[in-house]
């Protein structure tokens, strides 16, 4: 964990009180001295948990399964006491036999009961390959899904280049949360403004790869991702266009507001 990071939670907080502040965690360093502080400044929180069976999970994780599990429920204990209403949400991954075999079933169903009991949310997401970046399961799913032509973005945020500007320590702004390697890198905004990046020729002529059917070469970004909409391309191009209008209208509002005040 960054040393630093309570106190990025805390400015962003001192800067807009009414933002959404969250983050992900495995909660093995989810102590109680931060626990303490990072309920202060939250109003979500995603704990990966992958198994309710202590062999299993540091089977799976390498991590401690009695650490994890004590700083979950101190922190839900925390929750319930806290005047602010904090989202706890615990992420469980379908693995690829999810279907084929019955302790995964059992196992779900553990999790479940574990989040109705302590009156948390319990998410069940698919497996993502982190757009190829996974490298025990590259080689599956280049089989599977490699294509040089897109039908927009699936992710569970539901078209991510068009609603997410993923933001990193250095300024720079990624196309997308799942490009851990910084692959494409759309701009920075230590010398840009939001507005310059999501309308720049960049941009757009990734967008059109994406949702309006432009050839893009094997090496792309997405076309590694097993997160290709399942969607028609014309429901996919109507999407983008809806989405880019808005943004237009959002920016230019932003810009009137901006200059009344100067």
């Amino acid at each position: 964990m960054d040393s630093n990071f309570i106190d990025y939670l805390a400015y962003a907080r001192e800067k807009n009180l009414h933002a959404g502040i969250g983050f992900s965690t495995n909660a093995s360093l989810l102590n109680r001295e931060k626990g303490k502080e990072i309920i202060k400044y939250i109003d979500v929180i995603h704990i990966s948990f992958p198994s309710l069976d202590e062999d299993e999970y540091e089977k799976i994780t390498g991590l401690n399964f009695n650490v994890s599990f004590s700083n979950i429920d101190y922190f839900l204990s925390l929750t319930k006491k806290s005047s602010r209403k904090i989202k706890v949400r615990l992420i469980f991954v379908k693995p690829f036999n999810f279907y084929k075999n019955l302790r995964n079933y059992v196992e779900a169903e553990r999790i479940k009961n574990f989040c109705n009991k302590r009156n948390i949310a319990c998410l069940r997401w698919l497996f993502f390959n982190r757009a190829g970046n996974l490298s025990n399961y590259k080689n599956y799913f280049q089989v599977v899904t490699r294509r040089t032509k897109l039908n927009g973005c699936s992710l569970p945020t539901k078209h991510s280049p068009l609603r997410l500007m993923p933001i990193l320590f250095n300024g720079d702004v990624l196309l997308c949360c799942m490009d851990w390697r910084r692959e494409i890198v759309v701009g920075n905004l230590n010398t840009q403004n939001i507005a310059e990046i999501w309308n720049s020729k960049l941009y757009k002529g990734i967008l059109d790869k994406i949702y309006f059917g432009k050839k893009s070469n094997n090496n792309f970004l997405c076309t590694r991702c097993i997160n290709d909409c399942k969607f028609s391309y014309f429901f996919n191009v109507s999407i983008g266009c809806i989405y880019l209008l808005f943004r237009k209208l959002f920016l230019s509002i932003g810009r009137m507001l901006k200059y009344q005040k100067s």
